[in-house]
């Protein structure tokens, strides 16, 4: 099995905004596609980017949920810290925040869980589901970073 040459890294990549997009950008525009939204150019430039289009996918819904849902990871605590409500939750209930945290996730997990069992969920799409599980996991890392001082 051949292994493809690794990448120099760190690789240099421009950060993404759908209005910094170079005019001539045309990722995976074509002709019958001109009108475009903003998930459809980050999934086109995440596709550019990673070079597999499914994960690409994937990780624009979770980004895009991760800005729709912002709000409701930190629940008004500490402005720009994600994790501040399990925190918070932890020091209110006396637990260790990922614990708190894995409350929260199995509820998505259970979610998936069901899905595999049944072919359905009850309330939200299962994309939503994978995509909020995907978003726990990268919390996790956050909780973790900073309790090891990363």
């Amino acid at each position: 099995m051949s292994l493809m040459p690794r990448p120099e890294w760190p690789r240099k990549v421009p950060r993404y905004e759908p209005e910094s997009l170079p005019d001539d950008y045309q990722g995976h525009m074509t002709e019958s596609n001109k009108e475009r939204s903003p998930q459809d150019d980050l999934e086109a430039y995440l596709t550019d980017y990673l070079g597999d289009a499914v994960f690409a996918k994937r990780f624009a819904g979770c980004m895009t949920m991760l800005r729709a849902k912002n709000a409701d990871y930190s629940q008004g605590e500490q402005r720009g810290d994600r994790t501040a409500a399990f925190k918070r939750i932890a020091r209110d209930t006396e637990i260790s925040p990922e614990k708190v945290w894995y409350v929260f996730f199995s509820k998505h997990i259970g979610a998936i869980v069901s899905y595999i069992k049944r072919g359905q969920v009850e309330s939200e799409p299962i994309d939503g589901r994978i995509d909020d599980a995907i978003n726990y996991l990268v919390l996790l890392g956050d909780l973790i970073g900073q309790k090891d001082g990363q």
